[in-house]
């Protein structure tokens, strides 16, 4: 899954037409120096259930599309605040060419996968002029599975084009670069081809926000080369003059990958559509801790009224906790489990909001 991190940002609010497309340049760009909440929700479609619906979305090209992501169920949703500062700062401030950055966005991140959690802060290196925008690289800092890691990504020399201004139906750019990826001291480096045409413009519809922004289309295509061994990942960004960004990837079906998709929103979107602070999907968090002793905390949202249902099942299907089942209103429910009576080992958690299911995998230890 790929969702360009520079248009998760751009704050610029400006009215909304859906009859006309727009044009982007640098004005639409600068993040505003400060902290703002954001929320970006994504699907890996393991399943291949959006399937259908996000191979619709790579077949629209050409004028005055309606991109609509409403149908797509999205797994996982993060919420947090991104800090925005002039210059090159954090850890990783002066390492060329992070420190050529004209901003630096900071947020914190997560992932559980297979029950391993990462956890720590990010930082995003920017280079913005008046007629381009340049991704230098970024910095993660943080732990996983008890272990310190520092992971930088370094675009050398100067950086990857990611947008030439003014960005508009018919524009197109390319960057050939080195990515050079850094490990607690452990260097990968690949060569890096990209080209990007912005090949459709119409109006983005997400969840949350029917009423639509205004979108350009930039499909992305990227060539990369580690160790003789070639790669290549096309995917569809909608980028907005709206704090609102989303995109979508073809699948590999030589390996069986299906397509993939996210979006994210930034502050508050200027249409009829704005929900403020409700959540955008339902979604279930992982859980904290994990592993756990005697309790353990599992947080989720529901997006409008209706059934929901939280429980806890062991490794043989058995219902061991039913937390929640009922009806709730809209908002972000957080439920502490007394964990004390379970034997250790593996169980999963399922979130069931009006008939859609969200799962996460949780450990008890003694």
């Amino acid at each position: 899954m790929r969702l360009r991190y520079v248009y998760l940002f751009a704050l610029l609010v400006l009215p909304f037409q859906a009859e006309a497309q727009i044009t982007l340049d640098e004005s639409d760009f600068p993040l505003r120096i400060g902290t703002n909440p954001y929320v970006s929700l994504s699907t890996s479609n393991v399943d291949g259930s959006n399937t259908v619906a996000l191979e619709t979305l790579i077949a629209q090209v050409g004028p005055n599309q309606t991109y609509d992501f409403t149908g797509v169920t999205f797994e996982d949703q993060i919420d947090g605040e991104i800090t925005v500062e002039a210059g090159a700062t954090g850890p990783a401030a002066a390492a060329e060419p992070l420190n050529q950055a004209s901003l630096t966005a900071t947020f914190p991140f997560m992932v559980d996968e297979g029950g391993v959690t990462a956890e720590g802060t990010i930082y995003f290196y920017h280079l913005v002029t008046e007629e381009a925008s340049v991704e230098l690289g970024s910095f993660f800092l943080g732990e996983s599975g008890g272990m310190n890691i520092a992971l930088a990504i370094l675009n050398t020399p100067d950086g990857q084009l990611d947008a030439t201004f003014p960005t508009a139906f018919g524009s197109m750019w390319s960057s050939d670069f080195t990515q050079v990826i850094n490990f607690d001291g452990f260097e990968i480096e690949s060569d890096v081809s990209e080209t990007a045409e912005v090949d459709g413009w119409g109006t983005l519809l997400v969840p949350g926000i029917e009423a639509g922004v205004p979108a350009l289309r930039v499909k992305v295509t990227t060539t990369i080369t580690t160790n003789g061994i070639t790669t290549t990942d096309v995917c569809y960004e909608l980028r907005s003059n709206q704090p609102v960004a989303a995109s979508v990837c073809e699948g590999d079906e030589m390996v069986e990958e299906p397509p993939t998709a996210d979006i994210a929103r930034l502050g508050s979107v200027s249409t009829a559509g704005e929900v403020g602070s409700e959540p955008l999907v339902a979604a279930l968090a992982p859980a904290f801790p994990n592993p756990a002793r005697d309790a353990v905390t599992l947080t989720y949202d529901v997006p409008q009224a209706g059934a929901v249902a939280l429980v806890v099942y062991d490794v043989l299907g058995r219902d061991v906790l039913r937390v929640v089942d009922g009806a709730q209103p809209a908002g972000r429910y957080a439920e502490t489990l007394d964990t004390g009576g379970l034997a250790p080992g593996v169980y999963i958690a399922r979130l069931t909001v009006d008939g859609q299911h969200w799962t996460r995998r949780l450990t008890i230890a003694r």
